[in-house]
């Protein structure tokens, strides 16, 4: 899936950018055939170089990476937003409560700035399996996985049924994502209902689960403001976005996996 937030992506590129040459300098990576500081020695998948620092001054976004080719900026990500985004969680799936200082782990942020191996473009899904690598290796995390009844959504279809249709379109679904009047737009092309569950999830700030019965791809696009979005007037909700898409958002109870981080230690910086 192919991700462009343009908001985001605007707000961090310098950052990025600066970033990424300070960590390929300070590491001595002049060209392709220089040695490389890999973030850990194992078979599974890791970022080929990757510095983490102490967030320092205000924090321009929370919890939005930046994936541009191999480069990835993590900027003003604490523990928790950390392991949201390597497993691809909601805030309510992710406790901290067994660790002894949970309640001042979180007032610490960081700036990841990493580079994958090879030259191919990463996607988000390989760029979070890399994060757990790195986050094994550099924050010594350790966890395990639960499954707790917790309020959910499920995404229906109304009454009248989907106002898209099936994609014509071949190839990888992708979305775009743009600032527009009422929140950020979203387009998706060659999609399954999966990809647009998981943007609901992200929306809503609550587990989505997907009981429309749809199978295949499809192409829709929508305009929504995400929920720990400052309310502004013309703010559209979620739950709106979905009626305009012929579908809706149900709330209920169900079982959901979550991750409970057991053990995690400060990083050394570099």
């Amino acid at each position: 899936m192919r991700y462009s937030f343009q908001a985001s992506a605007r707000a961090l590129r310098l950052f990025m950018n600066s970033a990424i040459l300070i960590l390929v300098l300070a590491t001595g990576i002049s060209g392709r055939g220089a040695a490389l500081v890999e973030a850990q020695v194992t078979t599974d998948p890791a970022f080929e170089v990757a510095s983490v620092h102490v967030h320092k001054g205000d924090l321009r976004a929370l919890c939005q990476p930046t994936i541009s080719g191999t480069l990835v900026a993590l900027e003003g990500y604490n523990i928790r937003c950390l392991v949201m985004e390597a497993y691809n969680l909601k805030e309510d799936q992710v406790s901290l409560g067994s660790l002894p200082n949970h309640n001042t782990l979180e007032d610490v942020y960081y700036d990841v700035v990493a580079r994958a191996p090879n030259d191919s473009p990463v996607s988000h899904d390989q760029v979070r399996k890399m994060l757990r690598t790195f986050l094994t290796d550099r924050f010594k995390l350790v966890i395990h996985r639960e499954t707790k009844e917790m309020p959910v959504y499920a995404l229906v279809t109304g009454k009248n049924g989907p106002k898209f249709t099936k994609s014509k379109t071949a190839g990888e679904c992708s979305m775009h994502g743009s600032l527009a009047t009422g929140g950020q737009r979203y387009a998706f092309s060659n999609c399954s209902i999966d990809q647009l569950v998981q943007n609901l999830s992200y929306l809503v700030g609550r587990p989505v689960i997907d009981k429309t019965g749809l199978t295949g791809t499809y192409d829709f696009t929508y305009i929504a403001a995400a929920y720990y979005r400052a309310p502004h007037e013309d703010d559209i909700s979620p739950f709106t976005a979905v009626k305009e898409l012929g579908l809706k958002l149900e709330s209920q109870k169900a079982p959901v996996e979550i991750v409970v981080v057991d053990h995690v230690e400060t990083p050394a910086e570099n």
